[in-house]
């Protein structure tokens, strides 16, 4: 799943190993573009584009790929537009019920670009950046977090690559936030 697939950088080179690929973006020209170069490629029988917003993407196609196939082969969510793309990672909160959970075998393999500034350990910045974006730790599922490049002084490009799990689809809370909420609860009862 390409959820910022642009012309088709990795969507391409996936289609072209035989991948089923759904590809996405919000801007029609790129959308455009990518069935074009899918047919260029001679790939179109392996990809599916669609022109959406990323979260819908989420929502409605991967969503319904994944319960479709029931997650019996391991899969890729790509989403590589690294100023924003951690802000679409909440659309994977809440994605499936209990039930729906149980019928998968396998969820995804999550690989989100991100940019980190300032000085630091810009991998734990880039695992924090994640974190903050779902409401839970993320330490368990972590397959990779790799320096991408240097874009400008104390500025660099990140991969954070990490398994979707069963809380982080059902939408559970750090217990920072729980503790939080319970204050916030006791806070509104007092007033």
């Amino acid at each position: 799943y390409d959820v910022f697939a642009g012309v088709g950088p990795f969507s391409i080179p996936a289609a072209k190993r035989r991948c089923a690929v759904l590809a996405n973006d919000l801007n029609p020209e790129s959308y455009k573009w990518l069935e074009h170069n899918a047919k260029l490629n001679k790939v179109e029988a392996f990809i599916s584009a669609f022109n959406k917003d990323g979260s819908d993407f989420i929502k409605e196609e991967v969503k319904n790929h994944i319960l479709q196939h029931k997650g019996e082969k391991r899969s890729h969510v790509v989403m590589n537009l690294p100023a924003i793309a951690v802000t679409f990672l909440p659309a994977f909160k809440h994605l499936f019920t209990t039930d729906q959970v149980k019928q998968i075998k396998t969820l995804p393999l999550i690989h989100v670009y991100c940019f980190v500034k300032g000085e630091g350990d810009c991998k734990e910045m880039a695992a924090t950046l994640v974190e903050d974006q779902l409401n839970c730790s993320i330490s368990e599922a972590v397959d990779e977090v790799f320096f991408v490049r240097n874009v400008a002084p104390n500025k660099n490009m990140m991969r954070v690559s990490f398994q979707l799990t069963e809380s982080m689809v059902q939408g559970a809370k750090r217990p920072l936030e729980l503790e939080t909420d319970v204050k916030e609860n006791k806070a509104k009862k007092i007033k």
